[in-house]
Formats: structure tokens, C-alpha cells, sequence
């Protein structure tokens, strides 16, 4: 199962671990672009200048931790139409706790992926963003299965392989190794 690391704000995360009737409020992510399910997401919670009150109340203000905070499980995202007001009324869920406002702005006329998120778990003590590699890459930057000529001979995977540690977060998402 191939992982990524994904950058959320930290009302969205907020959103994620609290609880109503036994689910948490988000449970579905709303990105531009998204992996091939099924997947395994690593939850980056991005370093928020502006503190916020979260919904619903009372849970303190809470500034982004900018660390790997849990993660969750993807096996189903949906391709969402979010061009016009009668498609987002339509198409838009409670679960993604965006509005239908905020949605339109987001797609900017295009289609949209909504990412069911599965088995969230939130860690205790959360992970430095350091502690993930980039996938493996032989030395000449192409990924795995590349063809050295020594790799030809040996006819497996390449031995130069390199896995960069990650050291800033993703814009939005990105491939990563544990």
C-alpha cells in the first residue's frame, strides 16, 4: 500500500479527533488531486500563526504543531463537480466541513477529490516530519525499477538506491516512506 504525507490546517485536524455520535466531525478530506486508493495517509498538522476556537465548544484555542500527528486509511475518493452553486449544493457533504462557499472558491472550476478517511488514529506523542523518507530513488533520480547497466546484469532493482529524509511539508500531499 503505497503512504503519503498530507499538510491539514489545524482546525481541520481539530475537526477530525472530535467526536459526534461516536464519529468524529470530518471524515472527509477535499483535495485537488489524490493517490491511487488504496492508501495510507500520514496526517501533517501545519504550524498555525492564528490561533482559532474550534467547533464545538469548549475546546481551547489550538495552534498548528507542525508534526506528523496521526494517521488514517484511505480507500475510496470521489470525483466531485464544484463549478457552480446547484453542483456543490448537490455534491457537498457535512463530512468535509467546508462550506459550499469555500468549496466553490477551492475548485476554481474544476473537479474536485473527496477522500473518505478510514481508522483514524491520532498519536500520543507526535512524529517529526525528519522521521519520513522520500520513496526510494536510485542515484540518478528515477524511481524504483530503473535500469543501470549494472542493474540490467543483475536484473533486479537498483542497488544505489537513496531515500531523501523529508524536510519540508507537502503543499498539499506527497509520497513518503516511514
Amino acid at each position: 500500500m503505497r503512504s503519503i504525507i498530507q499538510s491539514i490546517n489545524p482546525e481541520h485536524v481539530c475537526n477530525m479527533r472530535v467526536e459526534q455520535e461516536g464519529k468524529p466531525l470530518k471524515r472527509i478530506e477535499v483535495r485537488k488531486s489524490a493517490p491511487p486508493t488504496p492508501f495510507k495517509a500520514y496526517i501533517y498538522e501545519t504550524k498555525g500563526k492564528m490561533k482559532f476556537w474550534s467547533q464545538p465548544l469548549p475546546i481551547p484555542y489550538h495552534e498548528g504543531s507542525g508534526k506528523i500527528v496521526g494517521e488514517y486509511i484511505c480507500r475510496k475518493v470521489e470525483t466531485v463537480r464544484a463549478d457552480n452553486a446547484i453542483a456543490v449544493y448537490y455534491n457537498n457533504k457535512p463530512e468535509t466541513r467546508v462550506s459550499d462557499e469555500q468549496l466553490i472558491g477551492y475548485s476554481g472550476g474544476k473537479l474536485l477529490k473527496f477522500i473518505y478517511m478510514e481508522d483514524v488514529v491520532f498519536y500520543d506523542k507526535p512524529k517529526e516530519l525528519g522521521d519520513f523518507r522520500t520513496p526510494s530513488l536510485c542515484e540518478t533520480g528515477k524511481k524504483l525499477g530503473c535500469w543501470h547497466e549494472i542493474c540490467k546484469k543483475r536484473n533486479f532493482d537498483c542497488v544505489r538506491r537513496v531515500a531523501a529524509r523529508i524536510m519540508r511539508a507537502p503543499q498539499s500531499w506527497c509520497y513518503a516512506e516511514e
